[in-house]
């Protein structure tokens, strides 16, 4: 019950810092948000599931704010690793593959430093590879459909940046169960 009020007061705050553009007050609320996560409680699938969406969802919302990102980021992946059977959660590989992308092609704003980049990447990379579980059946198959010029260009490094990518984004369930036509 405690969880879920404060899911609801982080739902509020989100919506209110995209109205306005000033996040002080979700940021606010991470800390007590994750403690939640701490105790040994059990705590209900569908406040967890509007938890990792929140999560996500601020994550996209800061963008270029390398701190904010790792730490929301970091939040939507414990509760993946911890609670990722349990959820009924739905995310888009679409997104998680632009934040790589970024970082990879060095567009960050401003200086970050290298220790927050550092750690910004290893977040979205891990939230990436744990939320491979939760991306659409047919996710899989644009995956492919994207990165396969790249992957195809042995003769260039963009064959290197294309399967790092598949490495990262490509579920490793579910991709046989549809049928036999998958090119893979």
């Amino acid at each position: 019950e405690r969880f879920a009020r404060a899911v609801t007061a982080l739902e509020r705050a989100l919506d209110e810092a995209k109205a306005t553009g000033d996040f002080t007050r979700v940021h606010a609320r991470f800390q007590p948000t994750s403690q939640f996560f701490s105790a040994r409680t059990g705590l209900r699938p569908e406040d967890l599931t509007r938890c990792a969406h929140l999560a996500i969802d601020i994550m996209h919302a800061v963008d270029g704010y390398v701190s904010a990102q790792a730490r929301w980021g970091g939040m939507a992946t414990r509760v993946m690793e911890t609670h990722g059977k349990r959820l009924r959660l739905s995310v888009d590989w679409r997104p998680l593959r632009t934040l790589v992308r970024a970082y990879l092609d060095g567009d960050s704003e401003g200086y970050n430093g290298a220790i927050p980049l550092a750690v910004h990447q290893a977040i979205v990379s891990r939230l990436a590879r744990k939320s491979r579980r939760h991306f659409a059946p047919d996710a899989p198959a644009q995956i492919w459909a994207m990165l396969e010029p790249e992957i195809r260009a042995v003769d260039t490094a963009d064959c290197f940046e294309g399967l790092g990518m598949l490495s990262i984004l490509m579920p490793c369930s579910r991709i046989g169960d549809d049928d036999d036509t998958n090119p893979w």
